[in-house]
């Protein structure tokens, strides 16, 4: 939308604006006005026996006008100008209204209706009648206009200045209420065809039940309602209709006289277009802003922490090296821990928990000492008896098969849903929203999304953390490892996703690919945050129509569509309409009727439930299209001549020529002579003949609420008949009756000026006034060929859609299926976000596959998270032992975890050097369940029941 200072013209405060840069209004003021039943009153008289009565109307300012209604039941309707024409048939102007300055500039609008009296054949009458005088000013406004059709919004245009009355000099405003008052100037002027006569209105206002005839601005001022005749006896709607009308034709005969111009006083312009924007809901801005103000609180409070606590460690205790490291020098510890290597992490906690323990440092730091101070009493609940040979590996939860298959059935089902979702994205072009209500959208589109991410991503991490700490007794448990990938692996001293590279460097792949998969679900979360957008889109519904009329013509419509045609003219000979508004939508813009294309009119269908006929919808139906198609069936040739005197050719070819069949034969020529007057001169002319042939076919037709053509695909072969009998003889009547619209008798003229319609129509779509002017070469008949083509077919649907009388209507045929287009806000899915989130699931499945499948073995007694758990892993061992440590080449020497005879001669499990230690076959320990039961063989091992019978040492 732009906006820009303009002068306009106002009507009691209601702007008319106008598409050009100055635009013009009027204002009708209501004069004294009279509604009168039968009786004389105030203002309205009667004059003369009821037989023949007539009525004096009074405008208050001494001007008396006299009108007669006659004698029959009828409604009338009168538009009466002050001056007298040959073209009306009353005029306010008499001997009793003299010319004053105002009363020439008044016009009298009277509806009356008869009303019959039984004791008298004269009826009586309503009236209502009232005295209209038009002011004409302009004035300074801020108005808002479409940028792509310059249409002006009424509702936002502002006052900038005082109105202005115009002047005689910039608007003749008593040369313009003639011409609407009378249908034609005062003083003739030659013009082109279309506009030498009165437009004939009474064709199109039939309907009313009127009585003709009337005035032009009668049928300006009903135009585009749809009211009973007895709505105007009120004021105001009569008024209304009137002022309208004055309002639309002074719009147009401005265009006419204004000039352009590019010298403005203010040459700001301001553009106004929509843009999408970000909407927030109060209701989760304000909860995640409570979310993070509690972060940043707790991470304030871990940063205080962290600074404020005392550390005496010598090393980061970032992997089992260095917790042999750190405890070597407290072989009290140490003694403490070597009977509890094979203890669980309850029972651990048994045997400490009334325990204290104390790390003081030595040697300037770089030694410290583990303390344990004496117990109270003894712990009662935990058993020491407990059997050192056997024992329940752990197991944490996250590490289970079935919580592996529960997230693997979670990532594919999510995968599932969401193609689902994009494949009915795909037919129902969106998705429909599950709710109006902003938060529950907000809730079901983007948070939940971003909950299972971020449900997704812990999970990972959990994972990534697990698979840190017990990697490197994965590979202490399957012997012979090398301590670099193991008790000297630093995994635990970084967050879990970091240590991708570490990893990767001891080529713990599956490490490399869990760091992958928590590092992506940060990206997941972006993705699924961003799937779901809402957009506007086109849906479409279907919804059942029921055709006005059946697809054949009515035969008795057309045998008398001539006298129908001409039984409502009076001020012309000629029906035509069809030509009007095809110049009409040529040279304005102006849209064609309901159903009616450029090529074809299309059989006309309703809605059978109305409550769908929403503005902005459209429709597509599939119906019958009828056209005409025009071939050329003979050509004549010429020398293209120039001369002094033109003329134009339009008519059939009827009985002067031959039999009325012919008629539907037309025949167009161009001619070019030096001796107009001279019947014995040479003239130069360019001829075509042409046969139309009727068409008819299917059609995809795209509709408006209203009915006018959007769009038509053909969906079947063109034929020349319809499916019944007599559809070639109802044809040529129709084209007998079309075709003579055309004929105007020739005339020689050295202007110009069009002196047909079709000369006319052919000047228009040009463009030039070549083909008329008689200084230019003669046309050549093959280059009209496709204008001529194209109007004889617009201006044939234009006939055939305001006729459509002439089908069979009284077997409409079966309600239609039909698609209903209507513009909805629905759900899309973001195709980069839905690739990347696709992408990210199916190697989360992959990844979280191999995982499971490849997952460590299940045979440490508890999870090494704590100090103790740890130190009882190699407390007992000779990795402790200051002999270990000062030994030459013990970082070459492999490691294993298992169960060895430690130092202290007794059996333990735990890291021991090799060849100390035998591993742990995990079928040894714990029931394993068998997955794949329905494979075993006949004799098989029981592997449900752990096998107790091998040789441990």
């Amino acid at each position: 939308m732009s906006s820009w200072e303009t002068t306009a013209l106002r009507l009691h405060g209601n702007v008319a604006a106008d598409s050009t840069p100055s635009s013009l209004h009027k204002s009708l003021p209501l004069l004294p006005k009279r509604n009168v039943k039968a009786r004389t009153t105030s203002g309205i008289a009667r004059k003369g026996i009821r037989s023949k009565e007539e009525f004096n109307f009074l405008n208050g300012q001494g001007c008396n006008t006299t009108a007669g209604f006659g004698a029959r039941n009828e409604t009338r309707m009168f538009y009466i100008g002050f001056y007298t024409s040959p073209y009306s048939d009353f005029q306010i102007e008499n001997p009793r209204c003299g010319r004053t300055p105002d009363s020439i500039h008044q016009f009298l609008a009277i509806w009356a209706k008869a009303i019959p009296v039984d004791w008298d054949p004269s009826p009586t009458f309503n009236i209502s009648a009232m005295f209209c005088q038009p002011q004409y000013f302009k004035q300074k406004v801020l108005a808002t206009v479409n940028a792509e059709t310059f249409e002006p919004d009424r509702g936002s245009i502002l006052e900038l200045g005082p109105r202005e009355t115009l002047s005689d000099n910039e608007f003749n405003r008593t040369a313009f209420e003639y011409l609407i008052a009378n249908g034609m100037a005062e003083t003739p002027i030659t013009k082109d065809y279309p506009f030498n006569a009165v437009v004939e209105q009474h064709p199109r206002l039939n309907h009313t039940n009127l009585t003709f005839p009337v005035s032009n601005m009668v049928g300006f001022a009903l135009a585009g309602k749809d009211l009973d005749k007895d709505q105007y006896v009120h004021h105001d709607i009569l008024h209304k209709a009137y002022n309208d009308a004055h309002k639309y034709l002074f719009s147009i005969a401005t265009t006419t006289i204004l000039m352009n111009s590019t010298t403005f006083s203010n040459k700001t312009v301001s553009v106004e277009y929509f843009m999408t924007g970000v909407i927030v809901s109060r209701t989760f801005a304000t909860a995640v802003e409570c979310f993070l103000l509690i972060v940043a609180i707790f991470t304030g409070l871990v940063l205080w922490f962290s600074r404020a606590a005392p550390s005496n460690l010598p090393v980061n205790p970032s992997s089992i090296r260095r917790y042999i490291d750190l405890f070597g020098d407290s072989p009290e510890a140490l003694s403490t821990f070597k009977p509890v290597g094979y203890t669980d992490d309850k029972g651990l906690l048994e045997e400490f928990k009334m325990d204290n323990f104390q790390m003081i440092a030595k040697d300037n730091g770089t030694r410290v000492e583990l303390l344990i101070h004496s117990r109270l009493q003894a712990p009662e609940s935990y058993n020491k008896s407990v059997p050192k040979d056997y024992y329940d590996p752990v197991k944490p939860l996250a590490l289970k098969k079935w919580a592996g298959l529960l997230f693997i059935v979670s990532l594919i089902g999510a995968m599932a849903f969401l193609s689902y979702l994009k494949q009915q994205e795909t037919i129902l072009n969106g998705l429909i929203r599950p709710s109006d209500n902003f938060e529950v959208r907000q809730l079901l589109e983007n948070y939940i999304p971003t909950i299972f991410a971020t449900l997704v991503e812990p999970f990972w991490v959990l994972l990534n953390r697990l698979l840190c700490v017990l990697q490197p007794f994965k590979d202490l448990s399957e012997g012979k490892a090398k301590p670099k990938n193991t008790i000297d692996a630093t995994y635990t001293s970084i967050p879990p996703q970091l240590v991708f590279w570490r990893a990767l460097k001891s080529k713990h792949f599956v490490l490399v690919l869990v760091c992958s998969m928590a590092l992506l679900a940060n990206l997941l979360a972006v993705g699924l945050g961003s799937l779901f957008n809402e957009n506007i889109t086109t849906a479409n519904y279907t919804v059942t129509m029921i055709p006005n009329f059946a697809p054949r013509f009515n035969n008795d419509s057309v045998f008398e569509l001539t006298d129908f045609l001409q039984r409502d003219l009076i001020t012309t000979s000629f029906y035509q309409d069809h030509f009007y508004i095809a110049m009409a939508n040529i040279t304005s813009g102006t849209l064609l009727p309901p159903w009616i294309s450029q090529e074809y009119y299309f059989q006309k269908h309703q809605l059978k439930d109305s409550t769908f006929n929403r503005t902005g919808d459209l429709y597509t139906i599939s119906t019958r299209g009828f056209g005409a198609t025009v071939p050329v069936i003979r050509q004549a040739t010429n020398n293209r001549s120039t001369g002094v005197s033109a003329i134009e050719y339009s008519h059939t070819v009827d009985s002067t020529f031959s039999s009325p069949p012919c008629a539907r034969t037309m025949t167009f020529g161009w001619g070019r002579t030096l001796e107009a007057k001279n019947i014995n001169g040479t003239v130069e002319a360019s001829f075509m003949v042409c046969r139309p042939i009727f068409q008819t076919a299917m059609f995809n037709v795209t509709i408006d609420p209203l009915g006018n053509v959007i769009s038509y695909e053909k969906t079947s072969d063109l034929k020349a008949t319809m499916d019944y009998n007599n559809s070639s003889l109802h044809t040529d009547i129709i084209f007998q009756t079309y075709n003579p619209r055309w004929n105007t008798d020739p005339q020689w003229h050295n202007h110009t000026l069009s002196m047909n319609w079709m000369s006319h129509l052919i000047m228009v779509i040009n463009g030039s006034r070549s083909t008329l002017d008689p200084k230019t070469p003669t046309p050549d008949s093959k280059d009209l060929i496709p204008v001529v083509s194209d109007i004889y077919r617009r201006v044939f649907a234009i006939f055939l859609g305001l006729n459509d009388h002439i089908f069979e209507n009284n077997d409409e045929g079966e309600p239609v299926a039909a698609v209903r287009h209507t513009k909805e806000t629905r759900i899309f899915m973001e195709d980069a976000s839905f690739i990347i989130t696709m992408t990210i699931l199916a190697l989360n499945t992959i990844v979280a596959g191999l995982f499971y499948i490849k997952t460590v073995a299940f045979v440490l007694p508890r999870m090494p998270t704590t100090l103790g758990a740890v130190v009882a892993y190699f407390a007992p061992s000779r990795l402790a032992t200051v002999a270990y440590r000062d030994a030459p080449g013990r970082s070459s020497r492999t490691i294993s975890f298992g169960r060895y005879i430690g130092v202290d001669g007794k059996v333990h499990v735990g890291i021991e050097a090799d060849p100390h230690v035998v591993p742990i076959d995990p079928s040894s320990l714990g029931p394993q369940r068998n997955y794949f039961k329905f494979l075993r063989f006949r004799g098989g091992k029981n592997m449900d029941k752990p096998d107790r019978s091998e040789t441990w040492l």
